[in-house]
């Protein structure tokens, strides 16, 4: 069958990001798929962003100074005036006449936000919004009031999976359901997987290869992570795992109770490797290779990249029932899935560690593939073109 192509369109859109310094890999196959559908667009977003060969035109009007700098109270200050800056360009950029759409990827300081948004509104322009969570991961509950308003102010509200629109609709019952869209993530792109094992410490190395079974969990570390469920089994579950190491990684983001204590008794054991804060890209995407599975025991979330990661790694995931997460692998197939409760995590623990590691390494050639055939962002691009830019207002 012939395949239909998708002619030039005069849908000129505006993406915003103001996340989009790093890797970026979501937004930079965000963008180049809306390039290959045909839509004039221009990216607004961080004096970071890294533009690895994009085709597509580049705004930098957020973050310019605090990008760099160290946390603190100084920071956050300079950060909450350059966010404020970069709305008010993004407002003119609006009002040149120049697009017909502003899709929103994240919006970052709700006050500040619902001002700008009101600004948009009063311009006539339309709005679509990509809320990636119904909610934030981190104390989600105290954001509902001003996301309520938020949402009021948008004409398109773009989530990844059919639960996420479920959660959304049931925070925001004044939500109109015909005003969500589901918009599947894509794959990422530009992830490097690439790295130099000289470069890497030799305690960590010979850590690493005095293990038969490998799983890891990375990225940033909070309550509805759930990571202290698997650090709590590791310690004092029913399993023996004294020939598997525990590979975990990541900044804490928010303390919460029984966390420390799941740490520190997990830092006691001799096959858990443990290392605090961001790591930088050759440490992480080596740890990442070298690991046999990576694990996702969420105990709340709408989506996760760190499924897109995997998949660049052929790494399969086991991950718990939990927002939209379960629609992107298959069950035995290409992941693991279980139920959202800790005893649960321990059996797909166990069937992990029963299954051969060429079962393991068959398992994430298929999470690859799969997400490499069915999340094409062109093919994302081109619903949304016709579903959302196409419509009138």
């Amino acid at each position: 069958m012939k395949k239909r192509e998708v002619r030039e369109t005069s849908h000129r859109v505006l993406v915003v990001d103001p996340w989009g310094g790093g890797d970026a890999q979501y937004l930079h196959g965000f963008c180049a798929g809306l390039c290959e559908a045909g839509i004039s667009m221009t990216l607004a977003t961080s004096f970071s962003f890294v533009e690895y060969g994009s085709t597509f035109p580049v705004e930098r009007v957020f973050f310019k100074n605090s990008d760099s700098m160290g946390r603190g109270k100084a920071r956050t200050i300079i950060r909450g005036l350059e966010y404020y800056s970069g709305l008010k360009k993004v407002i003119s950029l609006a009002a040149s006449g120049a697009f017909d759409v502003v899709h929103i990827q994240w919006l970052l300081m709700y006050k500040l936000d619902i001002w700008f948004l009101s600004k948009l509104k009063q311009l006539g322009i339309k709005v679509v919004y990509t809320a990636h969570n119904a909610i934030p991961h981190v104390d989600g509950e105290s954001a509902v009031a001003e996301l309520k308003k938020i949402y009021s102010l948008v004409d398109v509200i773009v989530v990844h999976g059919e639960s996420i629109k479920d959660e959304l609709c049931a925070y925001f019952p004044d939500v109109n359901p015909d005003s969500i869209l589901i918009q599947k993530h894509g794959t990422y792109s530009y992830q490097d997987a690439s790295f130099d094992s000289r470069t890497v410490d030799a305690e960590v190395s010979r850590k690493v290869d005095s293990y038969e079974r490998r799983y890891i969990i990375f990225g940033n570390q909070f309550y509805n992570k759930g990571s202290d469920r698997v650090l709590r089994m590791w310690s004092g579950g029913n399993l023996d795992l004294s020939n598997s190491l525990l590979i975990y990684t990541g900044r804490l983001t928010e303390k919460y109770e029984g966390y420390e204590e799941a740490l520190e008794n997990a830092k006691q054991l001799p096959n858990f490797l443990h290392i605090d804060g961001y790591l930088e890209s050759n440490l992480l995407n080596y740890l990442i290779h070298k690991a046999d599975a990576v694990l996702l025991p969420y105990r709340h979330a709408s989506m996760s990249g760190v499924v897109f990661q995997a998949a660049e790694f052929s790494k399969p995931v086991l991950l718990t029932k939990v927002g939209a997460l379960a629609d992107y692998v298959v069950d035995g197939y290409d992941s693991i899935l279980v139920e959202n409760e800790d005893e649960e995590i321990e059996r797909g623990i166990a069937l992990l560690e029963s299954m051969t590691a060429d079962d393991l390494k068959l398992m994430g050639e298929r999470l690859a593939d799969n997400i490499t055939t069915n999340y094409s962002w062109k093919a994302i691009a081109e619903k949304l073109n016709e579903s959302v830019y196409a419509q009138e207002k």
